[in-house]
């Protein structure tokens, strides 16, 4: 039996709801909720909360949020199948999003989506712009006005022959 694929919207509500289920709790700690990620790698799911403060972000922040929210995670139920709970640094969040740095209007890129966007993993067009929002590329004659949050990763499109 195929398992259901989950599509980037989905993700989007999961994502926002768990952000309201956690962000109370995380500033009365006297820290910062940056975004939440729900993102799959190698085939395991990762609940990615990223976390700021004035005062800088250690392991034990992250140790103390992980320990406060995963329980009112718990009892809220958002996410219907299994997953980790990573409570991230905003390092590790701007040294992912900035890794796109060689990107350029005009290039040929590929797109991995957070879940199903239309029915697709990932998509490949000519990057026409990016904002803070997210990006407008052009794929088979069409444009694509996509959201940064639904995107996992975006990479120059490869063009090495396959031999």
């Amino acid at each position: 039996m195929k398992k259901k694929q989950i599509s980037a919207q989905e993700i989007l509500k999961i994502q926002q709801n768990v952000s309201n289920i956690v962000k109370g709790k995380i500033e009365e700690l006297n820290y910062q909720l940056l975004k939440v990620l729900l993102i799959k790698e190698e085939n395991k799911w990762y609940l990615r909360i990223y976390i700021n403060s004035d005062n800088g972000i250690d392991l034990n922040d992250c140790e103390t949020v992980s320990k406060a929210i995963d329980e009112l995670i718990d009892n809220a139920d958002p996410i219907p199948f299994g997953y980790y709970l990573e409570v991230c640094s905003p390092g590790e969040f701007l040294s992912a999003e900035s890794s796109n740095s060689d990107i350029k209007v005009n290039d040929e890129i590929r797109i991995d989506f957070i879940g199903d966007y239309n029915g697709k993993k990932y998509m490949e067009g000519k990057l026409l712009e990016y904002n803070d929002d997210g990006i407008i590329i052009e794929s088979k004659g069409k444009k694509w006005n996509l959201n940064k949050e639904i995107i996992k990763k975006i990479s120059l499109k490869d063009f090495k022959e396959v031999k």
